[in-house]
């Protein structure tokens, strides 16, 4: 075998497959600038649908207060009854208490200066929008929510 043969030979079987694609699919700056602004914008799209799919969308769920405890770390509006208020004695912060009052299901901290939020909300149906989070210092499964505005409260 002649070194020409052996040359020729040695490209057919390491080089071949790749001269054959670089011949048939030639690559241009064009023709590898749209590809890759069409892998960009799939790319996109598939990812604006995923956020979608994922995340709750803005009208927050409505969850009941019993069943709170298994939200937790989610948007929502947690509904129920207001069995007990407790508010410190310069009226700054206040809890709420839903369900039985020995064995709560949800806890709202208001931290809102107003007086009288017992007799505000104490009885009522009333519904908490904001994060379901488990708040140091109370038992374990007692979720809450803490409420910085007046506006995450409604009265049904």
């Amino acid at each position: 075998m002649t070194d020409r043969e052996h040359s020729l030979r040695q490209f057919v079987t390491t080089d071949s497959l790749q001269n054959i694609l670089v011949k048939t699919y030639p690559s241009s700056p064009i023709c590898g600038r749209s590809s890759l602004i069409l892998a960009v914008l799939f790319l996109s799209v598939a990812l604006v649908l995923t956020i979608i799919l994922i995340e709750p969308s803005s009208a927050q769920k409505r969850i009941q207060s019993e069943d709170a405890a298994d939200f937790v770390g989610y948007l929502g509006n947690v509904c129920g009854r207001v069995t007990s208020v407790s508010q410190d004695s310069q009226h700054r912060f206040a809890a709420l208490t839903f369900g039985d009052s020995k064995d709560p299901s949800f806890v709202t901290f208001i931290s809102i200066r107003g007086s009288n939020l017992e007799r505000k909300y104490a009885g009522e149906d009333v519904c908490v929008a904001g994060r379901i989070m488990n708040e140091a210092g109370w038992p374990e499964g007692i979720p809450s929510i803490r409420v910085a505005d007046e506006s995450q409260l409604s009265i049904e």
